[in-house]
């Protein structure tokens, strides 16, 4: 008997995943009639977040909600189950920064950054969501967020996951929100990813002239370095709140979580260069993607004037 073994065309793929910052749904301007949907959907995504209590800021991780209405009588109450169990109704600071941007002279934004330092220590480790109880223009819907894993940081389980911090102050057109104006700072939104971040290239960028006796001549020379940000599979929601929002922003603040990197990487002020590689895959929705980023101030110059 011959056997012949035969390469998988089309092999399992890891369904580990993301999720990210949630959003009212759109609503039509004119509904014809009043829905309920109050049904709480088991967590598809869960995202791995952690806190130390009195722990650096990298050891300590931040998640961001906002939420649009269309008029300023809509009403958005936004609540915080831990393993399933509703465990809080978000008025006040207690678990993070609730923003009620009505107080703030505009009546259609409500926000909420949730600190996990303060999670860990008001409710303890867990699995957590945020639920939105929306009424907008008479329509009532549930909204709920992706879920959390709140863990104790340690090296170890951070490992081979990536934190990407942003502010925005702008306006993005196609987005319902428009951040021009909603806080002086801008809104921080942060996101932990499964991948990794390094990967620093250096690339030498010449400028010189040839003198009379043809000899080059250095008038600026620099070293203009690069990094990768290379995530596993990820969710499309997830990529499209880092790339149509995140790669906009103001400022972009990357931390690699990996003990093999060669340096240190926590909070590196970068600037997006390029999207430099995506994969899809077949009978899967998910997506891996490596985008490049340049150092927001390149600053290793040499001049001689």
């Amino acid at each position: 008997m011959i056997i012949t073994q035969l390469d998988n065309p089309d092999p399992f793929l890891d369904f580990e995943g993301m999720a990210t910052k949630i959003a009212s749904n759109i609503i039509p301007e004119s509904p014809t009639a009043i829905t309920t949907s109050f049904d709480i959907k088991e967590c598809s995504y869960i995202e791995k977040v952690f806190a130390e209590l009195g722990g650096d800021d990298y050891k300590n991780d931040k998640n961001d909600f906002l939420f649009t209405k269309k008029v300023s009588t809509d009403t958005i109450v936004l609540k915080l189950f831990k393993n399933c169990v509703e465990l809080a109704t978000i008025t006040d600071n207690t678990y993070g920064t609730f923003y009620d941007f009505g107080d703030l002279g505009n009546n259609f934004y409500i926000g909420f950054v949730i600190e996990w330092e303060k999670v860990l220590n008001v409710s303890g480790l867990g699995e957590y969501y945020i639920v939105a109880e929306t009424n907008i223009l008479g329509v009532l819907e549930n909204i709920q967020s992706r879920c959390f894993k709140l863990l104790p940081y340690s090296d170890e389980i951070a490992h081979n996951t990536v934190r990407i911090e942003t502010i925005q102050k702008g306006n993005i057109l196609r987005s319902e929100f428009d951040y021009t104006d909603i806080l002086e700072s801008g809104w921080y939104s942060s996101i932990r990813i499964p991948g990794k971040f390094g990967s620093r290239t250096p690339t030498l960028v010449t400028d010189k002239i040839l003198n009379q006796s043809y000899e080059e001549v250095q008038i600026q020379d620099s070293i203009e370095d690069e990094w990768k940000l290379i995530t596993e599979l990820i969710p499309l929601e997830v990529i499209n709140t880092i790339i149509y929002d995140g790669l906009l922003s103001n400022s972009i603040l990357i931390t690699g979580y990996d003990v093999y990197n060669e340096e240190s990487y926590i909070q590196k002020s970068l600037y997006p260069k390029e999207i430099t590689e995506t994969k899809h895959y077949s009978r899967q929705k998910k997506r891996k993607y490596i985008i490049t980023y340049s150092d927001k101030k390149p600053d290793i110059i040499k001049r001689n004037y």
